[in-house]
């Protein structure tokens, strides 16, 4: 999450230092939150990840093919083969609204299973179609001409991870792919490298409903070193009361409150602002007494070096 500095293309010599100014002072990286993991696709992930489940939580079979008990078809050979009268294809028995797991299996059954679906659990090997130990051409009865070992053909329970094995590391970018092994190894939330928040504060006196064009330079340039969530606010540059009462009081001519900003009114600003964004940059010019950043008006550039 390290930010680089590219610094624009012709940007005027008197900017640079107060851009690496800003630059180093900008979050690298190490703001987090904790999210969703719906909400986590494309996020870096902020810290190792711990599965907190067994994976696969029960037995899959590894490929299409029949599902059988193991035990049944040890004394089965091409000379004495298991003759098998039940048998049960998958996709038509979910067609009929009848579920595969509460078939009765415990005679000697078959029952074509898709690839990576979970076993019943009377059944603990899986047969590819194409093996010569299974003959289907018998309409009457299927039969297996040879012993099937146990687990055959099966993805074992808890064999890809373990509860407690690391399934990401940090500062890894989150995948659809990734996301499915967190959701396997039971991840609810995650946490991330947060995408800080920063407010520019466009303070100057005579700016009227347009921004200043130095905020929205700002905003650019933030914008190209990564930064995507920027926003701009506009408010006068905090006022010395005491000059201004006195002022006041005088009537004078050449008094305009709405060039500054009450001590209060500044201070009620910041505050609500605070709890909203992780960064806020007070842009304004040069020798205002108020402002945490510094920006001396925009010189005219060389438009033909652009």
């Amino acid at each position: 999450m390290q930010k680089k500095l590219p610094m624009p293309d012709n940007l005027p010599n008197h900017l640079t230092d107060i851009f690496y100014h800003i630059n180093i002072n900008l979050p690298k990286g190490d703001l987090k939150e904790t999210v969703e993991l719906d909400k986590a696709i494309n996020q870096v992930n902020a810290s190792d990840v711990y599965a907190l489940q067994d994976y696969p939580l029960h037995n899959l079979s590894e490929y299409a093919g029949w599902a059988l008990n193991s035990e049944t078809t040890q004394s089965a050979s091409k000379d004495s083969p298991l003759l098998i009268t039940h048998w049960y294809y998958w996709g038509q028995q979910l067609y009929r609204s009848i579920n595969p797991y509460k078939l009765d299996l415990k005679t000697p059954s078959l029952l074509e299973i898709p690839a990576y679906t979970k076993l019943p659990e009377s059944l603990d090997s899986v047969i590819a179609e194409q093996d010569e130990r299974l003959d289907l051409s018998d309409t009457d009865a299927k039969k297996i001409t040879g012993s099937i070992p146990a687990m055959h053909g099966v993805i074992p329970k808890g064999s890809i991870f373990k509860q407690g094995d690391v399934i990401l590391k940090k500062d890894e970018k989150l995948t659809p792919e990734k996301l499915i092994v967190l959701r396997r190894a039971g991840i609810k939330e995650l946490s991330i490298y947060k995408n800080p928040k920063i407010l520019i504060i466009s303070m100057h006196s005579f700016d009227k409903e347009e921004m200043s064009e130095e905020s929205l330079y700002v905003k650019d340039v933030l914008k190209t070193w990564g930064y995507e969530q920027v926003e701009i606010k506009s408010l006068k540059p905090e006022r010395f009361d005491a000059a201004f009462n006195n002022l006041k009081k005088d009537n004078d001519p050449a008094l305009d409150d709405s060039l500054t900003t009450s001590r209060d009114d500044y201070i009620k600003f910041f505050e609500e602002q605070n709890s909203n964004f992780d960064v806020i940059l007070c842009c304004t010019y040069q020798n205002n007494r108020s402002s945490l950043f510094q920006l001396e008006k925009l010189p005219i550039f060389d438009q033909s070096s652009m």
